[in-house]
């Protein structure tokens, strides 16, 4: 048997948990401490669980009550980590921010490589209020919003900003984007079946939040990724973004 330690978000700790008892059954829970998780299991196996942020070897006593961790996987988006102590929750300053979306999109943007969008074409769907929105205009985008509920005056304002009040089920994607982001707050089955019905050009990238408002949907996040997959993306990543509560990100590439 061998120890593996888990950085896990405070509101994803039942879904982590549940996401180890499905895929990776031969492990048990052990050790925890605030959102460090520890389980044993089998030697030969290395589980890499979707719902957690790091994985890393057991904490280690360094004398006098401290601790250490070491061995833990890279994550340029958790640039500190101490053991027992607040977990710093992004890379990106939380402060300032006009809402939660504008960290998911920052984060997402980061992982998909896109430091510039200078004059390329986005899709935004679920665009209100516009935290989101604002990541991608600071990139110099030009943003399609699909929402029906209102945007912030703000982004109304700005001219690479167009805002389009429907819902993104009637929003047929029939032109090429370099971008597409959905974060809506829908059942992940019905987001995915809307999404591979509506989109008909397959887009450079893709972001897609899915809210997982109970642990039975986690069965179907590997069904989810195949079918996003088939719009012709070469790989779809499922992560656990730092400013994530119940949720889980497919980045499509």
């Amino acid at each position: 048997m061998k120890f593996r330690c888990f950085l896990v978000n405070q509101a994803a700790i039942p879904l982590f948990k549940e996401e180890m008892s499905l895929r990776y059954p031969s492990w048990r829970p052990s050790f925890s401490k605030k959102e460090f998780l520890t389980y044993k299991g089998p030697v030969k196996e290395n589980p890499a669980p979707w719902f957690c942020r790091l994985v890393g070897e057991n904490p280690q006593k360094e004398g006098e009550g401290k601790e250490s961790v070491e061995g833990w996987s890279f994550d340029p988006l958790t640039p500190y980590l101490s053991f027992g102590t607040k977990l710093e929750r992004s890379l990106f300053d939380e402060e300032n921010t006009p809402s939660r979306a504008y960290l998911k999109m920052k984060e997402a943007l980061f992982l998909l490589k896109i430091e510039s969008l200078k004059d390329k074409n986005v899709l935004e769907l679920g665009s209100a209020p516009g935290g989101g929105s604002l990541a991608l205009l600071e990139r110099g985008a030009l943003v399609t919003g699909i929402d029906p509920a209102m945007m912030d005056e703000k982004i109304l304002e700005n001219p690479a900003f167009k805002h389009i009040e429907v819902s993104f089920q009637k929003y047929p994607i029939s032109k090429a984007y370099e971008l597409i982001t959905c974060d809506i707050n829908l059942a992940p089955q019905i987001i995915i079946d809307e999404l591979c019905n509506l989109v008909k050009v397959r887009p450079k990238k893709m972001f897609i939040t899915l809210k997982i408002t109970n642990t039975k949907q986690i069965a179907k996040l590997s069904e989810f990724r195949r079918r996003v997959l088939n719009l012709g993306f070469e790989n779809v990543q499922i992560k656990y973004l730092p400013s994530y509560k119940k949720e889980i990100a497919f980045l499509a590439y």
